[in-house]
């Protein structure tokens, strides 16, 4: 994951290579980031029972080198219709890992443990991405996008070499048949959690939708975007281990509800933000919100999930994140459009502080502290 890290480029650049390289409008910008969050939730959708059905290793080898792939092509493909379609392809390869990696997480550690193994997970893709968007800042000024895109891809083959060198078949053997339902039908507690997700990672992608484009709007130069990225991911490295074993004695859901409130509240003041300091301030408030939702949310995942039906869990878990890559870029980009903005960066606000009131609501509900707390 560190050695991907480095160099993930792609993602965090895609809305900024748009805008202003290909001067794309920012409706445009919006539906091929929506492309995206097509091909993510069609990763979400499968991406669980495959794994649960052929192993994390094969799967997760499967999906490094169709993204590295994908990303080279980036490079070569330059006219809306076929970014959109690359872009749904790389949204679908990219995307696999996820669960299968939560998963994985989830075979090997205890219930007590997940959320600090989710964090050290997280932290190791922070460090990476602390050095990501200033050498990617570096590479699209001095060298041009292509020569970014290429990067990515070399990265990308040596996670896949590393896969396939080091990391081992996980996944426990498959017991008594799974449920003929989706596995959210059939847990009402998963199906409010992944509800409540939707509602933060909405607001949380408009940090790589519309928060470029405002970025590009006010003329902040590629290796000044690239600071901004880079603050967030600091405050990932520097904080990520300790906050999470700090944070491990209290209730899951009350850790991930003042979470979601902290990141309602840097997107709220992103509103009075117009210099490079002053974005990458507000990115550091709500990536400190995001260390606590990110890793407690997955552990809550994994508690409720039975042994054999993990990759299904952490898929349907995956649903909130891809469905929010769908839904945010064109509700981001027509809010701002129309409504400026102010309204946007309100809404994020008030969208967040819902998602905190959900999760304080369900901690009341379940009061003890332990795994499921």
């Amino acid at each position: 994951m560190l050695v991907n890290a480095v160099g993930a480029f792609t993602l965090p650049f895609l809305a900024y290579y748009l805008a202003r390289t290909r001067h794309l409008h920012p409706t445009s910008v919006g539906a091929i980031l929506a492309a995206f969050g097509a091909g993510s939730l069609v990763a979400a959708l499968n991406a669980g029972w495959i794994t649960d059905r052929f192993g994390r290793r094969r799967v997760l080898l499967a999906a490094q080198l169709a993204t590295a792939a994908l990303t080279a092509a980036f490079g070569f493909v330059h006219d809306a219709g076929g970014l959109a379609a690359l872009t749904f392809a790389f949204g679908v390869a990219i995307n696999v890992p996820n669960p299968v990696l939560r998963a994985l997480v989830a075979d090997v550690v205890d219930d007590e443990l997940r959320p600090s193994a989710y964090a050290v997970a997280g932290w190791a893709t922070a460090l990476g991405a602390t050095v990501a968007p200033l050498l990617g800042g570096v590479l699209a000024t001095d060298a041009g996008f292509r020569t970014l895109f290429l990067a990515d891809a070399a990265t990308t083959l040596a996670y896949a070499l590393v896969t396939f060198a080091r990391v081992i078949e996980t996944a426990p053997e498959r017991g008594e048949t799974p449920p003929a339902r989706p596995v959210l039908l059939h847990d009402r507690a998963l199906l409010w959690v992944v509800v409540l997700n939707t509602c933060f990672a909405v607001v949380y992608f408009q940090g790589q939708s519309t928060l470029p484009i405002v970025l590009a709007r006010h003329r902040i130069a590629a290796s000044g975007y690239g600071v901004v990225l880079a603050a967030g991911t600091l405050v990932t490295l520097v904080l990520q281990l300790p906050l999470s074993t700090l944070l491990r004695r209290l209730p899951r859901r009350l850790v991930v509800a003042g979470g979601c409130a902290a990141v309602g509240v840097g997107f709220g003041a992103t509103a009075f933000a117009g210099s490079t300091p002053a974005y990458a301030a507000t990115v550091v408030v709500w990536s400190v919100g995001a260390l606590a939702v990110t890793p407690f949310t997955s552990a809550l995942v994994a508690d409720l999930a039975p042994a054999a039906l993990r990759g299904r869990y952490q898929g349907a878990y995956q649903l909130s994140w891809s469905g929010s890559r769908l839904i945010a870029p064109p509700l981001g980009t027509a809010t701002l459009e129309h409504a400026g903005a102010n309204a946007l960066w309100g809404g994020c606000l008030g969208l967040a502080l819902v998602a905190a009131a959900g999760h304080a609501a369900a901690a009341r509900r379940a009061p003890t502290r332990g795994a499921r707390a």
